[in-house]
């Protein structure tokens, strides 16, 4: 809640979320929409993205779509009233950025380890 709030009232540029948590999030001025992985469905897909079209506003949305999603990009460029831009990561691009994320996930589970010690701690004081 307290990075919620940070990014609403401007302090925090990004916010990372979860599509459960972004249900009901009701952030004004979002710019842009990242989807790491793609909804169940156009209708999702569409409540999503619109968080950048709010009261006449415009955004950009951005979807990594994975080869099973096809069915829905396909839904999307022929429903969209604006171009969409196709772009085709490279396999050694992706797996530099897998080797990449291969280096930190010890150090990342270390952290959130950390984390969950801290609040055990915290509740037995």
């Amino acid at each position: 809640m307290e990075k919620l709030e940070a990014f609403k009232n401007g302090s925090l540029n990004i916010l990372v979320a979860t599509d459960l948590a972004a249900r009901g999030l009701d952030i004004a001025d979002v710019k842009t929409v990242i989807n790491f992985s793609m909804p169940m469905t156009y209708k999702h897909y569409i409540h999503r993205v619109g968080r950048t079209a709010r009261a006449k506003n415009s955004g950009r949305s951005i979807s990594l779509v994975a080869e099973s999603d096809r069915w829905l990009l396909k839904e999307i460029i022929k429903s969209s009233k604006e171009p969409v831009k196709s772009r085709v990561i490279p396999p050694e691009v992706i797996e530099f950025y897998r080797q990449k994320c291969d280096e930190i996930r010890e150090k990342v589970t270390e952290k959130l380890n950390e984390e969950k010690e801290e609040k055990i701690m915290d509740k037995m004081e």
